[in-house]
């Protein structure tokens, strides 16, 4: 499997941290502010939903 980028740290601004399942699909990115965006797949390996944690629910 190849490397995936668990996460970026830029000095003085943000760190971003990306997770992935055993398939090496990419399945969420935290923010600097703890703000989660997850995303979901089907049995064909299609991305099948983004739920993005920066958006207020209405």
């Amino acid at each position: 499997m190849p490397q995936r980028r668990l996460d970026v740290c830029i000095p003085d601004t943000t760190i971003t941290v990306f997770g992935y399942d055993t398939r090496g699909r990419r399945t969420s990115v935290t923010d600097q502010n703890g703000k989660q965006t997850t995303y979901a797949y089907d049995d064909a390996d299609r991305l099948a939903s983004v739920t993005d944690g920066r958006v207020a629910d209405p």
